[in-house]
């Protein structure tokens, strides 16, 4: 197995950058007091989903009021997927997917940087309130990601951390509202999102041999950790060993994964167990065949179907 390098997932940002409210609103609310003065109330605009050319989204929100302008514009989603359709593959650098970002934005009429405001935010100059990060992890074969993944969710743990156990993944400190961390399979994920998603053939089948790790981070989290400003992410190989230690930290005992081109000459046998690795078996074969056949892949192969 691979591990790669981390990557940016989701990001909440808020750059300084010339726009037109109205043009990134769904719409206006009111703020008024309790006794509904709308003399003092004040007028905000509401933030707006923009939909790209493949369907991904990301939040805008002015911070301008009615009658107040002001340049600051909080973006929010995942920024990758936005631009490119999918989050099969990523971008290291948190910096340049910002920028990214706001140049498809600019080409879109919806900001109009001036060059100032970008060197601004070339520099890292801006506010970081929520981020994903993300590492994957390459395997041989679909089989030995799901084998892991079994591993995993049966076995490992992680210091101080409560793990919780879902159908296609694992968490640590799921309920926490600083960070936590999830591992799941990431084939499976983009199956269950496909309408969400635009992936070719070649990119789901790098996705099948992938089991995805990615810590989340709140805005308490990254004030404590220092990282809650854009400049404080721009030495790439500290970023890289700091999350590599906190991902390193989970526990898992050594794993034998099975040779992923086992003997398995039974046509039917083979059938099956392609059936077993794409996960729709179930749908394919009965009750009795699924049990029966779980016998004889124990007895003949050595593979126990339950952790594929």
């Amino acid at each position: 197995m691979k591990k790669n390098k981390l990557e940016i997932d989701y990001l909440e940002v808020v750059v300084d950058v010339n726009h037109k409210p109205e043009e990134v609103a769904s719409c206006y609310q009111i703020i008024s007091d309790e006794k509904y003065n709308f003399d003092e109330s004040k007028i905000k605009y509401r933030s707006k989903k923009i939909l790209s050319e493949f369907d991904s989204i990301i939040t805008l929100q002015s911070f301008s009021l009615l009658n107040d302008y002001n340049s600051k514009l909080k973006i929010s989603g995942n920024f990758y997927k936005w631009l490119n359709g999918h989050n099969v593959t990523g971008c290291e650098n948190l910096i340049d997917l910002v920028l990214q970002t706001i140049e498809k934005l600019k080409n879109l009429n919806l900001v109009d940087p001036t060059k100032e405001q970008l060197e601004t935010i070339r520099l890292g100059n801006f506010r970081i309130y929520r981020v994903d990060v993300k590492r994957d992890i390459v395997f041989d074969s679909k089989q030995n990601a799901i084998q892991y993944l079994s591993t995993l969710r049966n076995l490992s743990t992680y210091p101080k951390q409560k793990k919780t156990i879902f159908e296609n993944g694992i968490y640590f400190g799921f309920t926490s509202k600083r960070w936590s961390i999830c591992s799941y399979h990431k084939g499976q994920e983009v199956r269950d999102n496909y309408k969400r998603s635009k992936t070719s053939l070649e990119l789901q089948a790098l996705a099948d041999l992938m089991i995805r790790q990615e810590i989340r981070i709140q805005s308490k989290q990254l004030a404590t950790w220092d990282l809650c400003f854009g400049h404080q992410w721009r030495d790439l190989n500290n970023i890289e060993n700091f999350f590599k230690n906190k991902l390193d930290k989970i526990y898992i005992p050594e794993i034998i994964l099975k040779d992923s081109k086992n003997n398995i000459s039974d046509k039917s046998d083979r059938k099956f167990y392609n059936c077993v690795i794409n996960g729709d078996h179930k749908e394919v074969y009965s009750r009795s065949t699924i049990s029966r056949k779980k016998r004889i892949f124990l007895d003949k192969y050595n593979i126990d179907i339950n952790n594929l």
